[in-house]
């Protein structure tokens, strides 16, 4: 099986091919982080609200505050 050239990964300091989910180069060990997609940290920060207005009673919060 080929793969596009495009998909291809070199390491930044000897150009070796790397693997999908390769940190480190083999041939040299340097290190190259794998990319992540733009969206990651915003999909991210979604769940992580959606799951705070889910879980938060907001009628408490308003008690602690002095709102009520």
């Amino acid at each position: 099986m080929t793969r596009h050239p495009a998909t291809r990964r070199l390491c930044r300091k000897c150009h070796a091919e790397l693997g999908v989910d390769d940190s480190r180069c083999e041939a040299c060990g340097a290190s190259n982080p794998v990319p992540v997609p733009w969206y990651t940290p915003i999909l991210g920060l979604a769940i992580v609200a959606l799951l705070f207005l889910l879980l938060v009673d907001f009628s408490d919060v308003a008690k602690v505050l002095g709102f009520e």
